[in-house]
């Protein structure tokens, strides 16, 4: 790391910032870019977002795994958990969470209270599937957005997926989600302004970073998984999220960490130079990839281990405006 002046995006103040420079880890181009680390609110942020970042995204970064019918059971299963879990009846949801576990998204929500009536938009919805298995659990009144689609579309279920960016939303939501898209956004700043005005009175925003203030980023550096440059152009701390919110005149009311596995055999894969999509990572093919079963049990108790300890590689924020 090598010290400079800098004017972080996030929290606004010019400090002496390190210098880090990643490799994109995801499809392994080899690419290097540089980032700086705010001595204030700890955000580590793209040095320059390229021009180009569009062609960082191929046409199949959305992409539906493939598999027919199979896909489709998967995905109805999916939704009765689902269902299950956020507080609606389902018999086969029941007894999903009871053999495969709770989901922790839908856990997340149901804690907000968050009405099957009530307006939602997911930001950076991608394919939108997250968006059908809260249409199968009952929700209704659902949008997504995301400016990397090819085109304007709906999902299977019918929700409409519109080809914008958050900031040419205008309507209002009593639930705006972000998951996992707020680090691919070039100006968060703007995006927590913009949402500050389309989030309703009494609604609640959701919002899942990757943070680099925790255990996989202290253990790996630049090998850690989740840095994904240059797709995420910042990798936020709990402060950094918080300094943001206050900015805006929002409240965290919960953080709950969610970090999975995934940090450590993917971080584990990058060091050893196997990027994720490589056609021996365990995330393409858990045959010929390099970990024991025992090894894969071992990562995710300790992603449990961590997640309880505050210092899981990402997180939910839920933010609400301020005196309510």
């Amino acid at each position: 790391m090598n010290p400079s002046v800098k004017n972080c995006r996030i929290c606004g103040a010019s400090t002496s910032a390190d210098i880090v420079t990643f490799h994109e880890l995801m499809f392994g181009t080899g690419e290097e870019f540089s980032y700086f680390e705010c001595a204030n609110c700890g955000c580590i942020q793209i040095d320059e977002i390229p021009l180009d970042l569009g062609r960082y995204y191929p046409a199949n970064y959305y992409a539906s795994v493939s598999g027919g019918g199979r896909r489709k059971l998967r995905d109805r299963l999916l939704a009765e958990r689902f269902c299950a879990e956020s507080g609606g009846w389902s018999l086969p949801g029941y007894f999903l969470r009871m053999v495969f576990g709770a989901d922790p998204i839908a856990r997340m929500i149901r804690t907000q209270n968050i009405a099957r009536d009530a307006k939602i938009l997911d930001v950076g919805c991608g394919d939108g599937r997250f968006l059908d298995l809260m249409h199968g659990a009952g929700y209704q009144d659902l949008a997504g957005v995301d400016p990397f689609l090819v085109k304007d579309t709906s999902t299977a279920s019918g929700v409409p997926l519109y080809k914008k960016s958050f900031e040419e939303i205008h309507d209002a939501y009593d639930l705006i989600m972000f998951h996992h898209s707020l680090e691919h956004m070039p100006d968060p700043v703007n995006v927590f302004e913009h949402l500050s005005v389309t989030l309703r009175r009494g609604g609640v925003a959701l919002i899942r970073v990757p943070l680099c203030d925790s255990e996989a980023y202290r253990l790996y550096g630049v090998n850690w998984i989740q840095a994904d440059p240059p797709r995420h152009l910042y990798l936020f701390t709990k402060k950094s999220m918080e300094l943001l919110a206050a900015r805006y005149g929002f409240v965290v009311e919960r953080v709950v960490y969610d970090s999975t596995a995934l940090q450590l055999w993917g971080s584990e894969q990058a060091r050893r130079g196997i990027p994720l999509c490589d056609k021996n990572s365990y995330f393409v093919n858990k045959n010929s990839a390099k970990f024991t079963r025992s090894e894969i049990k071992s990562y995710a108790l300790r992603a449990n281990d961590w997640n309880m300890r505050g210092i899981g590689d990402q997180a939910a924020f839920f933010l609400r405006h301020a005196g309510e």
